[in-house]
Order: structure tokens, then C-alpha cells, then sequence
């Protein structure tokens, strides 16, 4: 009989966040997943990683075989014009997610942290950052993920 082991999915994550975590806790319960073909150099060589291209609607089943849950930490590139294919490809990730059984979900932001284009400077929660397309796309993501928050 096939063991069953449940995995979280870890999508995007340069930060290091995701390297502190897989520091402290290791990385036999997770996947990893990101744009690039490749895992990055920072990713334990042992480490599952799977490409995944949030610019599309399609994803196969098998994706999400003994995941049970997700943790979301993309972003959109400042100097990349995808903000739109990205917000449309979340919500059809999230939709695929939820119809195969996917059961928790965690969104890792950074809505009003940093301006990502100039030199880095502290921005307050208060500051409106409305017109930085980076920012319009973490806003509309947490929009997106917020309704998914309990897949029922």
C-alpha cells in the first residue's frame, strides 16, 4: 500500500523567510515551486521543486498530489508587465487548488513594506502607494486569496 505523505506547496520565496524555514525545519514536507525552470541556488539540493507559471489558467492534477496545503509568497515584478495575467492566473490556481482538495492556505505580503524600484525606504501602512503597479498587484492578490481563506 502506497504511503500517503501530505506536502504544502511553497510558491515563490527568494525571501528569507522560506530559507529560515527550511534552515530551522527542514524541507521533507514541502515543494517547492517557482517561475524558474530549475530550482534556485538557495533550494537544498535534495529538495522537491516543481516550475510553476501563475501567468497561465491551466494546471495539471497532478500538481497537487498529497498537497494539502499552500503557502503563496509571489510577487509581481516591478519591471515585468504581468500584474494582470498573474491576478487571473492566481485565481485559477486557487480554483484548481480548492477542487482537488487542497485543505489550508497561507499568503505571505509585503503590501506596504518597501519600494522596490529606487533604493529601498520604509513606507507606513498609511503611506499610499497607489500608484506603484507592484503594489496595485499585491493589494488585488490579497483580494483574490482572502476569498479562499477556507476551502470548503
Amino acid at each position: 500500500m502506497p504511503t500517503y505523505n501530505p506536502k504544502t506547496l511553497w510558491i515563490g520565496g527568494s525571501s528569507n523567510l522560506t530559507r529560515t524555514y527550511i534552515h530551522l525545519f527542514g524541507h521533507d514536507d514541502l515543494v517547492l515551486a517557482g517561475r524558474e525552470e530549475q530550482a534556485p541556488s538557495w533550494a537544498p539540493k535534495d529538495a522537491k521543486y516543481v516550475p510553476l507559471d501563475l501567468t497561465r489558467t491551466e494546471f495539471d492534477s497532478s500538481l497537487f498530489q498529497n498537497i494539502t496545503s499552500l503557502i503563496i509568497g509571489i510577487r509581481s515584478l516591478i519591471w515585468e508587465d504581468q500584474h494582470e495575467l498573474l491576478l487571473v492566473g492566481l485565481k485559477a490556481f486557487l480554483d484548481k487548488a480548492a477542487k482537488e482538495g487542497v485543505q489550508y492556505l497561507v499568503h505571505i505580503s509585503s503590501v506596504a513594506s518597501f519600494d522596490q524600484l529606487g533604493s529601498q525606504k520604509e513606507k507606513s501602512e498609511s503611506t499610499s502607494l497607489i500608484e506603484e503597479p507592484c503594489s496595485i498587484f499585491e493589494r488585488q492578490s490579497e483580494d483574490i486569496i482572502n476569498k479562499y481563506r477556507c476551502f470548503e
